[in-house]
């Protein structure tokens, strides 16, 4: 049976599932880290006033940050930072936090494209290969992750023909 782009498509993603969740991981891991290193950089008293009195400053849920290797980055996060300004908040890390970032980022980043590539990669070569069978000959990697066969026999109910022809040849 041929595959088609939706199945090739299907079964691409399913293969490269754990990669993607590597990819997932490393990227809430760097944005943790821009929270956390915004936050150390953020004076402790507006930090203890922020825990006490949330409602009156202005949050963010994302930071710019810039210098020291970066170039207007913006970080989206999980929960809320105090910050200067609701519209756009900039952040400069020390040259050791943005080191850290940098490694973190980037980690993130080579994660993102061997996902990527390896989702193009499985989907060209399964759409090449063209049957369930040539699939799962060359890659019997791929077995777990293609559909059940199926048979493609034409089945017909012939009981009740075949009822009359008995009738009529007993007859």
């Amino acid at each position: 049976m041929r595959i088609s782009k939706d199945s090739a498509e299907q079964i691409a993603l399913a293969i490269c599932n754990p990669l993607l969740l590597k990819k997932n991981v490393a990227k809430k891991e760097f944005e943790a880290a821009v929270k956390a290193a915004y936050l150390d950089s953020t004076p402790t008293p507006i930090i203890e006033l922020f825990k006490k009195f949330p409602d009156y400053f202005e949050t963010a849920q994302s930071v710019a940050i810039d210098g020291n290797g970066f170039n207007n980055c913006k970080v989206t996060f999980e929960g809320r930072v105090p910050a200067k300004s609701n519209y756009y908040t900039l952040f400069k890390p020390s040259s050791s936090a943005a080191k850290k970032l940098i490694a973190l980022q980037q980690t993130s980043d080579e994660l993102a494209s061997q996902y990527d590539k390896m989702l193009k990669e499985t989907e060209v070569a399964l759409l090449t290969l063209r049957t369930y069978k040539a699939i799962a000959d060359a890659i019997p990697e791929s077995i777990p992750f293609l559909p059940a066969s199926a048979s493609t026999a034409i089945t017909l109910n012939l009981t009740g023909l075949r009822k009359q022809i008995k009738a009529v040849q007993a007859a």
